[in-house]
């Protein structure tokens, strides 16, 4: 277990990778008294911000409840979020889903009601949330020009092709590939 303490921690290792350290192993990784205060207050700071509190307002409570500077206050409020996630991140992305699903039920609705007008809003609001790009709605003609096509095939292939397009089947056993030209390429030899 020795071992493996010192590959987690080290002389001279900050607070953060301590209390980092103990929640990967408590046992293996206890705090001191001092180091435990600080991820308490951690953990309050966590659970404020779960709460929806805002920043300032969490690191005036610290600067108050804890006696801390301001500066400390923010420090402990961004290594907070480095150890249990940013919730603001996670919080904004999960709102972000939960709006697309809600204009998709809006969507739903409006059709089942045939609402032309809160219809066109809800698809509207979709593409509005959903990150769709304006680059991705735009028409672009190039895309569906008509294109020559050619494909070169030897004559022994014609007549497959031909029963291909009359019939819609090939039969592949009766098929010759006894006769097939090619040409042997040899790996690792550069000219």
């Amino acid at each position: 277990m020795a071992k493996n303490r010192k590959a987690l921690l080290k002389i001279g290792d900050s607070t953060f990778d301590k209390i980092q350290a103990f929640y990967i192993n408590p046992d293996a990784y206890p705090l001191s008294e001092a180091v435990e205060d600080i991820r308490k207050r951690w953990v309050y700071v966590t659970s404020l911000l779960l709460k929806a509190y805002p920043k300032f307002k969490i690191a005036n409570m610290l600067e108050k409840d804890f006696g801390l500077s301001q500066a400390q206050a923010y420090l402990d409020i961004r290594n907070a979020e480095n150890v249990f996630g940013s919730i603001t991140k996670t919080d904004d992305e999960a709102f972000k889903v939960m709006w697309t699903e809600w204009t998709k039920d809006f969507l739903k609705r409006a059709r089942q009601r045939k609402d032309l007008k809160a219809e066109a809003k809800a698809l509207d609001m979709l593409a509005k949330y959903s990150d769709l790009s304006k680059d991705d709605l735009e028409f672009n003609p190039e895309k569906l020009k008509n294109l020559n096509i050619e494909v070169k095939m030897p004559k022994q292939l014609e007549q497959y092709l031909e029963q291909a397009i009359n019939s819609g089947v090939i039969d592949f056993n009766k098929i010759d590939v006894t006769d097939i030209s090619f040409e042997e390429v040899e790996n690792g030899k550069e000219d």
